[in-house]
């Protein structure tokens, strides 16, 4: 019961790199790196279904947008809900 009340790390992360602005998967880790003097490395095996989790609580929503060389992206921003989730 503790664990559902109590965010993960990576969740955390996310959720403070959102705050700045919104960012795709690549963006986050980046963020997530360079604030922490590449200490911490969060690989895509926690990254994407964190970031699902989120989309689920309703924290965070996707939406696809196409970058320059034609390839579609998904930029992830904080919901209303998620900017007052204490981080």
């Amino acid at each position: 019961m503790v664990d559902s009340l109590v965010p993960s790390l990576p969740s955390l992360l996310i959720l403070r790199a959102l705050e700045e602005a919104p960012a795709h998967g690549y963006k986050i880790v980046r963020w997530i790196e360079d604030r922490s003097d590449h200490q911490l490395l969060l690989k895509e095996g926690t990254l994407y279904p964190t970031l699902h989790q989120l989309e689920r609580q309703g924290l965070i929503q996707g939406h696809w947008d196409q970058t320059g060389s034609q390839r579609r992206t998904k930029i992830y921003e904080l919901t209303e809900s998620g900017r007052q989730q204490p981080v």
